[in-house]
């Protein structure tokens, strides 16, 4: 695993904003089923394998699962493969592939097993991990790799073992899935996810359906603060399996703290796919504010002593039983909160800052949740609107046949941003379905982004909300629309000139600002404002923007 710098949290929190990030009357999502595996894991059979993978049984010693340590790799390859094989009843393929590393040539191999499903619904799941480790980190180590271990127990001995656990509960199941499920084991992930790049640019050897979705895991073992939990990586067009099974762990009960990031956080295998438009997650243990929060990581210190074994067992649990929950999940067309994307120059984006007379494209999607197809004859009509500031224009009002299991309907329509959207936009989009029975609630969703005005100032708008702020200033909020994020000093006066308080705000200050509404609460702005009188303020409003500084301001009226 690599870590990456940037990141959005996708995860839904407080907001003080008009317009919330998702849809539907509880917040839930349609099709979540708190079902837990077809049988237990086994704590036990997880801690094994994650000690074999770790150490050398008949040495007691740390061993190597390096990729270029070609014999070392690939006696534990044959174990691997020997358990998939068992697990899902079909003989595993290992399909080698050549790498070089260190000026030398080399061959690894990724080993895929499959539980073929009744094909009820066209395409396979994919259960990933790697089982390759690193301890590049440790001094000395990149100069002795040819004979120092690598044990990598946390990354990835728990995401392998995580694996073969679930291959075998879902293996052992007494109805196949609708769904193939594909189990593949990735090697060379630690030189830059060479397998599983390999593996996409052949998947038509180990399989030659469609592939609906892959899940990843890589570092489970690791607790934060003594906290056991569970983060989920999607990027725009894995989404919605993000959702699916961030709602499956809500609703299968507080085992796991749940958090939903972006996939730019940490390059795992999913990249791979996503990189090929194969919708995919990856599934690890709780991050420290967007990092790798494992002190041991890439280490000779990553060892099996180390490894929170209940919740290895417990993410390996919630894979399982979402795949599980899926294939029994009857057909209900929803509206998930990341089923609306935008385009720039027809790629899916998480850029949420547009100028005028920029062109993106509104990509909003229902989708067949469940496992079973509609009833002949039934549809669905998206109604999508985009609304700037108090105005709404309507984009699309169309109708399509009701997608079919684990399908979706999408809907595009491009836009280009004129004068008159500068400002927050927020897309609404709402499905209404017809010819068969569907779950009320999850039918609309919504999605807001902002547009530089023709004069590219940074702040679009700006106000005190609601104006006149009734029963103390500290019941009102300062409130800025940004085209990007800056910094800001706000200066709060009364009628006659004098200040009353001062703040500031932005990344410098340790209040960081985002592109979009930011509203700030007057109370924390400005200690103290709740013993000031009725009557009108007056605000001066300093922008810092790279290199340049703007200044503007306004008024409101407080009533006590």
């Amino acid at each position: 695993m690599k870590h990456s710098r940037s990141f959005l949290v996708l995860a839904a929190g407080l907001s003080l904003f008009a317009f919330p990030r998702t849809g539907g009357a509880g917040g839930g999502v349609a099709g979540a089923f708190p079902r837990a595996a077809a049988a237990p894991v086994d704590r036990d059979s997880i801690a094994a394998a994650i000690s074999w993978l770790a150490v050398d049984p008949s040495t007691g010693e740390p061993r190597t699962r390096f990729a270029p340590r070609e014999a070392a790799i690939r006696e534990v390859a044959d174990t691997l493969a020997a358990r998939l094989s068992r697990y899902t009843g079909n003989p595993a393929q290992r399909i080698a592939f050549p790498f070089v590393y260190a000026d030398s040539s080399f061959t690894a191999e990724n080993i895929v097993a499959r539980i073929e499903g009744t094909g009820a619904v066209s395409g396979a799941f994919i259960l990933s991990a790697h089982f390759d480790a690193t301890a590049v980190r440790t001094t000395g180590w990149r100069e002795n790799w040819r004979t120092w271990p690598a044990p990598g127990a946390n990354d990835n001995a728990t995401g392998a073992a995580a694996l073969l656990e679930a291959a075998r509960v879902l293996g052992a199941g007494s109805e196949a899935p609708p769904f193939d499920v594909l189990f593949a084991l990735f090697s060379a992930e630690e030189l830059d996810l060479l397998g599983s790049a390999d593996f996409v640019r052949r998947i038509d050897e180990a399989y030659d359906g469609r592939i609906i979705g892959v899940i990843n895991l890589d570092m489970l073992g690791w607790p934060r603060e003594g906290v056991r939990g569970i983060t989920v990586l999607a990027n725009p067009i894995s989404g919605w399996l993000s959702d699916l099974i961030v709602a499956h762990i809500a609703a299968a009960g507080p085992a796991l703290a749940v958090e939903a990031f972006d996939s730019g956080v940490i390059s795992s295998d999913h990249v791979s796919f996503l990189d090929a438009g194969i919708p995919a997650i990856l599934v690890m243990e709780p991050l420290d504010d967007g990092h790798v929060a494992y002190p041991y990581y890439h280490s000779l210190l990553d060892t099996p002593d180390r490894i929170d074994v209940e919740q290895t067992a417990r993410i390996a649990d919630a894979a399982a039983g979402f795949l599980d929950g899926l294939g029994a999940a009857p057909a209900e067309i929803a509206m998930l909160p990341s089923d609306i994307i935008l385009t720039r120059r027809g790629r899916p984006t998480t850029r949420r800052a547009f100028s005028v007379g920029d062109t993106i494209g509104i990509w909003a999607r229902a989708r067949n949740t469940g496992s079973s197809d509609p009833p002949s004859g039934s549809s669905v009509r998206m109604d999508l609107s985009l609304r700037t500031g108090g105005d709404s224009r309507a984009l699309i009002g169309s109708d399509a046949p009701a997608p079919a299991a684990l399908d979706e309907a999408g809907f595009v329509v491009s836009v280009v941003l004129g004068p008159e959207d500068a400002g927050e936009n927020v897309v609404r989009a709402a499905i209404r379905v017809t010819g068969m029975d569907n779950e009320d609630g999850n039918d609309e969703a919504s999605l807001r982004f902002a547009v530089e005005g023709a004069g590219g100032g940074a702040v679009l708008r700006h106000a005190v909300q609601p104006n006149p702020v009734r029963g103390g200033l500290a019941a009102g909020a300062f409130c800025m629309n940004l085209a990007r994020p800056v910094d800001v000093y706000i200066e709060l006066l009364n009628v006659e000139g004098e200040r009353v308080g001062s703040a500031y705000a932005g990344e410098r200050w340790g209040r960081p600002l985002v592109a979009g509404l930011n509203c700030l609460p007057l109370g924390s702005l400005f200690p103290g404002v709740e013993t000031l009188v009725s009557g009108v303020y007056l605000y001066r409003l300093v922008v810092y923007d790279g290199s340049s500084q703007s200044k503007l301001g306004g008024r409101f009226a407080a009533v006590r």
